[in-house]
């Protein structure tokens, strides 16, 4: 039963799950009229409108089903995606470090972030990390992240230079630093579980 518990609050503090690699994700991008796009990244579907507000980038919580780790290792394999149903783009990943700080509620290793390039308004693949979609963002998945995170994030993108620059995807390593908060209630509860076996 003591067991159990100490199972029970591992996987609560670490999430793992199943998911797919990049070589087999699919994104498509589809033009519904003005500034609205719909984007979809198999298995997992949202859309950009006009709506209030910005986002910079997206994050879909436990994505892949291998971790990558927090010295800048990444799941490999190339992106694969079309826009307004024309042809497939294959494009090559590019390397980089940077840091990220979630307003989204937080990261792991196996979460998936996108950075829209401008969709829907001048296109162009040299913005990075500075582009925003105005919009909001709906979700045919239910994952939301859970944890937050404090460090440095390795990210690796494809830019699609040669098709205008209307989507970029990111796979995140992080170094995860759980909140002092966090770490003494861990503490406690571990102290509580000693005192309680020596009785």
């Amino acid at each position: 039963m003591k067991h159990n518990t100490l199972a029970s609050l591992a996987v609560a503090s670490t999430v793992f799950a199943s998911g797919i690699t990049i070589s087999q994700a699919a994104l498509s991008l589809t033009n519904v009229g003005g500034n609205n796009w719909q984007i979809n990244f198999s298995p997992i579907t949202f859309t950009a409108n006009n709506n209030a507000g910005q986002f910079d980038w997206l994050v879909f919580e436990d994505f892949f089903s291998a971790n990558s780790n927090a010295s800048g290792g990444h799941v490999s394999g190339t992106l694969e995606y079309s826009i307004n149903g024309g042809s497939t783009v294959v494009v090559t990943p590019h390397s980089a470090t940077g840091t990220f700080a979630s307003t989204l509620g937080g990261i792991d290793p196996n979460d998936l972030f996108i950075n829209i390039a401008q969709a829907g308004n001048r296109p162009n693949p040299n913005n990075g990390q500075s582009v925003a979609v105005s919009g909001s963002v709906v979700f045919s998945s239910s994952d939301v992240p859970a944890f937050p995170i404090n460090g440095t994030v390795n990210a690796r993108w494809w830019d699609n230079t040669g098709s205008g620059g209307a989507a970029q995807s990111n796979i995140v390593s992080v170094a995860v630093v759980p909140e002092p908060s966090t770490t003494a209630l861990l503490g406690l509860g571990g102290l509580a579980l000693i005192l309680r076996r020596r009785k």
